[in-house]
Formats: C-alpha cells, structure tokens, sequence
C-alpha cells in the first residue's frame, strides 16, 4: 500500500467518526480538569478482530522472548488464530532479562514470528536468551511522547532508511529515566517499573472512577484539557482492547489531570468534532508512512502518535484498526 493510500485510511477514520459511521461520540465526562469524550462502537466494524498484548499474553496466544544478542530486539510470536497487536508504549518485564519499552506499534499474523522493536528501561541483569516478558501496561505519556517525536523527526528526515529501535536514542530514554525517577523519588534511578508503579498507585482512585463511568462499548476516547486543547486521542476497532489496556488512564490522568473545579468554559463534544474534522484533512507532513511497513507517524495538531493499518481484508479492503495520539503537559 502506498503513503498516499495509507494517508487517506487516516482521512477515512476521521470521516467515520464525524458522521457517526460505526462510531458514536458519547457524552463528555467532566472530571479533574478533564473533559472526556468516549468513542462508543455502534455496530460491529467491518475489520478483522484483533488481540491487544495483555489479552494475547493473558490467554497464552503471544509469547516474547529475548533474543540474547541485542537489546533493541525482542521476539514476538502468535501461536493463536488471531491477529496480535503490540502496542507502542507498552513496558514489557523481563523473566531475569532487561525491562524494555515497545517503541513502535507491532501487527503479528497467526503462526507468524516478528521482531518487537524495543528500548532498554531498566537493566538490572544481563540479556538472556530464550527469557520471556509479560506486560505491566502504557508507559508514562509524557515519556511516550519523548520516544514519538524522535521517531516523527527521523522518519520526516529520512524515510527510506526509517527504523523504529534506531531513530529513539538510548542515552535519551536513560536521561528521561533518571529524571522522572529521581522526580518521584524512586532510589533506584534505573527502575522505571517502580517509577511507573509509583505514578499509577497516587492516580488509581481517578482512574478507577473514571472507567466505571464509561460506557460498556467504549473503544476509545478524546481527552481535552481545562484550557480546551486535545491532549490525547485513543481509538481502538472493538471495546475489547481498550478495556484491556492497563495503565492507560492511569497515564492521562497522571499527565492532565488537575484540581481544576470549575464548569468547563467549552463544549467538550463540540471541540472533540472539530479536532477530527480537522483531521480528515490531514497533510502528508503530518502523516508519514514507509511502503511496505503498517504504521504511520503523526504529528497533528501538536500530538504525536501513531495508527495502525491492519491485515487486508477478503474484499481486498484495509482500514486503521488502532490510533494513538497524545501530548504532554505544558510546563508552566
């Protein structure tokens, strides 16, 4: 598929959600500064189904294995019958191997053995071949952010030889570490797992409250902040990934939440319809692809993220089944 192809299933996507194809927006949530807009399935979409990596590695369908020989690199392998979608910012746990963080959206096809591209966020042994990881959820979104703009800025500079694991630095993703822990207070400046585990625990009550309140067919959401930017856009195909993605509110939260108390000076839905309908008019500058590679950067509106184009369908058809947007806080 060509970038202008895939450029366009990003239009598409927009499209859908504006008119309401498939898609719903649901009613504004209004909490800590917040206003949250669900993205409810309406009717069942026309793509394949798709586990996301807590559900495939929860149900035995996805195993990951350290390669043992390069740390930017971990196996991935679907022995189940269903697409695996590994999604970026995804923090894996080494089984006596280094944590890494996935640093860019992986599809794996039933049967089919891919590399994961990763980074290093705690390293406390040496690689093991054959070691096994399991999830402890998304990453920080300002740290998420970090790793996207180094890859928006490789790929607008250089698309043919684009590589996910070459484009984020190393060095930056330790400094990025060392700082957030030593923020938190974590004694271990290394450790990002405990930074994250610490975050998430002083942001559960929130998280908690917030996903109780959103509906049974949410599959994504809008998250606008109390100044009325768009601060994050989350959508996946089906209520089933969303719902199963830890730690992910529990980032948003984290990163935009407020004490802020006052009724909204804005309608949230209102904002939430223009934002998209601005996005069905994105720009080949704001949406960059490599041919013969699913994911597309973007950088829209001043987030930074990624969508997914999953596997062809049997009327020769493709469409995005995952996007990820977000930015982070202005520091003030």
């Amino acid at each position: 598929m060509t970038s202008i192809a895939k450029l366009e299933l990003v239009r598409n996507l927009a499209a859908d959600l504006t008119s309401e194809v498939g898609f719903l927006l649901g009613n504004p949530l209004e909490r800590h500064g917040l206003s949250v807009i669900p993205i409810l399935m309406q009717r069942e979409q026309d793509s394949s189904d798709y586990l996301n990596t807590a559900k495939a590695l929860e149900s035995g369908m996805l195993v990951l294995e350290e390669t043992g020989d390069t740390v930017n690199i971990v196996l991935g392998r679907n022995i189940g019958d269903t697409v695996i979608l590994i999604e970026e910012g995804e923090i894996l746990a080494g089984d006596g191997t280094q944590n890494r963080i996935v640093v860019a959206n992986t599809l794996i096809e039933p049967a089919e053995e891919v590399r994961v591209p990763v980074k290093c966020v705690h390293a406390p042994h040496p690689l093991s071949k054959g070691a096994s990881f399991l999830t402890a959820g998304a990453g920080s979104m300002d740290f998420l952010t970090r790793i996207r703009l180094q890859k928006y800025q490789s790929i607008m500079t250089d698309v043919e030889h684009y590589r996910p694991e070459e484009a984020v630095s190393q060095e930056e993703v330790w400094s990025n570490i060392r700082r957030y822990c030593r923020n938190l207070g974590i004694e271990d400046r290394s450790d990002y797992n405990q930074a994250i585990e610490s975050i998430r625990a002083k942001a559960k009550l929130m998280a908690d409250e917030l996903r109780h309140e959103l509906p049974k067919a949410t599959c994504g959401l809008l998250a606008i902040n109390s100044e009325g930017e768009v601060v994050s856009f989350e959508l996946y195909r089906r209520p089933g990934p969303f719902e199963n993605r830890k730690g992910f509110i529990e980032a948003l939260i984290v990163e935009h939440a407020d004490n802020e108390t006052k009724k909204a000076r804005f309608e949230g839905g209102i904002l939430a319809r223009e934002f998209l309908k601005e996005l069905k008019t994105a720009t080949s500058e704001e949406v960059y692809s490599k041919e013969g590679h699913p994911n597309l950067v973007i950088a829209f509106k001043g987030l930074h993220g990624e969508a997914v184009v999953g596997p062809e369908e049997p009327d020769g058809n493709a469409s995005i089944i995952y996007c990820s947007l977000g930015k982070t806080k202005k520091k003030r």
